[in-house]
């Protein structure tokens, strides 16, 4: 191995070249942080309030209307903790681009919105600066929220990964907020993070861009970081001492992006830290998405802790051919689309041995939600073993219909559950959910359910012209407290010009013979 000599500033990084990486991609480098990151004492804002009134499943949540939330697209997330024992309160956290609040399970508020970025109640900075792209997890394996979110600084070419942790399963209590930088000799900033935890490190993924990129431009390096959480967890004391970046420069022309770190669930107390990330296709020149594709791209990073034996293996897993979308989402109202989005997988979950995964495609010239089962074996198998078990697509009941924006979550009997929206040049749009008992038939969703919509188009106040920027992801969370239940956001028309979210739980309640599952 050959050290690259970067200067060693305190709190920046030292650079180490990996060998042995697949020939058709560039050797990635490897970050090892020099000085530790103490962390920071934060808090919610207090505040309560009543359940909600009103019917249906669910309850409404943070929304465009809330001060300081007025940031488009949303990017929702959720997360629940198990119950606390002091008070016998179970909380859910909702994170959007501009803040968080916690609720009840019944819908009633237990904080007040609580923006990332403000000069005396900023969660994350007091300085009043732009943090976005958050995402949100519960630790079932240590009952703690764990949250990141992002920050360009463009004057000086870089940014930051913001990352907070509970003290508890408490959100009301104290957290402890870390800011990170990343590797900084190319200039770098981070867009468009994922978020995992094991029982050993804490893992985030995220695309690396310089300069100010257009759209359909590729990043320019993808980031695989592990953080160990030994320290960072610490009671006492607090701290980020071992955090390993691993950056893969983009192959070109045609490169695998957005790499989304699956979350595990179900992991044994000797399960070793590894790291699994999925990502999808692009080709670059290509503004029609007239590339096709047949495989996806999944990516272990072993040894996540250790410096001088940290690895990355990947291998592409086949899977039916898919393009990026070419189209907008339809509305009601004849021309005011809403951007559906990149093709990228919008989030991953890993449970005994299973990767499962949804992006949106075009079929047909409509857009359709795709899921994924991947067989990748357990967390020390070699990633080569990774194999497609089912896929399958949610379409609406008519053609014209599509179906984007999907996320993923699996509850602890394998069942598979789907938040997404769906609309069409005749209906609004619409928060939905679709849902498979493991035993279901093959490559089928059996359950379909409207969670929220609103006889209303969404014309973005914020942007002059269509598409809206609609999403960009969603969040679905297992409840720890009692794993057949399971917690989703999504986005909605609260009114014309103004975005909801609403959060509602859903539980599946498969008829299955004990040895009739798609495993």
């Amino acid at each position: 191995m050959k050290l690259m000599h970067w200067q060693a500033a305190p709190g920046l990084l030292a650079a180490l070249m990996l060998s042995g990486w697949p020939a058709e991609a560039q050797i990635p480098q490897v970050f090892s942080l020099h000085t530790p990151i103490s962390g920071q004492p934060s808090q919610l804002l207090p505040g309560s309030g009543s359940p909600p009134s009103g019917s249906g499943p669910g309850f409404d949540a943070i929304a465009e209307l809330q001060p300081g939330s007025t940031i488009t697209p949303p990017d929702p997330n959720v997360a629940i903790g198990t119950v606390v024992a002091a008070t016998g309160e179970q909380y859910l956290v909702e994170s959007v681009n501009k803040g968080l609040r916690a609720f009840r399970t019944n819908g009633a508020p237990a904080s007040s919105y609580t923006p990332f970025a403000h000069p005396v109640n900023g969660f994350f900075s007091k300085p009043l600066v732009s943090i976005f792209d958050p995402r949100l997890v519960f630790d079932p394996y240590t009952q703690r929220f764990v949250l990141i979110a992002l920050e360009r600084d463009k004057p000086n070419g870089t940014g930051f990964i913001h990352i907070a942790v509970s003290e508890s399963a408490d959100p009301l209590g104290a957290w402890h907020v870390f800011k990170t930088g990343v590797p900084t000799a190319s200039a770098w900033h981070p867009d468009y993070p994922s978020l995992a935890v094991d029982r050993q490190a804490v893992y985030i993924g995220a695309n690396l861009f310089i300069g100010d990129p257009a759209p359909t431009d590729p990043p320019d390096a993808l980031l695989y970081r592990a953080i160990a959480k030994s320290t960072l967890f610490s009671p006492t004391n607090p701290q980020i001492t071992t955090m390993i970046d691993v950056v893969e420069t983009t192959p070109s022309p045609q490169y695998h992006w957005a790499m989304r770190a699956a979350q595990p669930y179900g992991l044994p107390l000797n399960a070793p830290a590894v790291g699994l990330f999925l990502g999808s296709f692009r080709r670059e020149n290509d503004p029609l998405h007239t590339a096709v594709f047949q495989k996806l791209r999944a990516v272990k990073m072993r040894n996540p802790l250790d410096f001088n034996a940290v690895s990355l293996t990947g291998v592409d897993v086949p899977v039916p051919a898919y393009s990026e979308p070419s189209q907008d989402g339809p509305q009601k109202c004849a021309g005011q689309t809403l951007d559906v989005s990149s093709g990228q997988i919008q989030n991953a979950v890993w449970r005994k041995g299973d990767l499962y995964a949804a992006h949106t495609v075009p079929v047909a010239g409509v857009n359709t939600v795709r899921w994924y089962q991947i067989r990748t074996g357990p967390p020390d198998a070699p990633v080569a073993w990774s194999q497609l078990v089912q896929d399958g697509e949610i379409r609406g009941d008519l053609t014209s219909q599509h179906t984007y924006l999907p996320a993923v979550g699996v509850d602890g009997q394998g069942s598979l559950v789907i938040a997404y929206a769906q609309s069409s040049a005749n209906d609004p749009v619409s928060f939905r959910i679709a849902a498979r008992a493991a035993c279901d038939a093959h490559s089928t969703t059996q359950y379909r359910s409207i969670v929220k919509v609103v006889d209303q188009c969404y014309l973005e106040s914020t942007q002059a012209a269509p598409p809206y920027r609609w999403g960009d992801y969603w969040g679905v969370a297992v409840d720890p407290a009692s794993p057949p239940l399971l917690w989703a956001v999504g986005e909605y028309v609260k009114a014309g010009t103004q975005w909801g979210t609403w959060i509602v739980p859903i539980v599946i309640t498969p008829d299955c013979p004990a040895c009739a599952c798609s495993r």
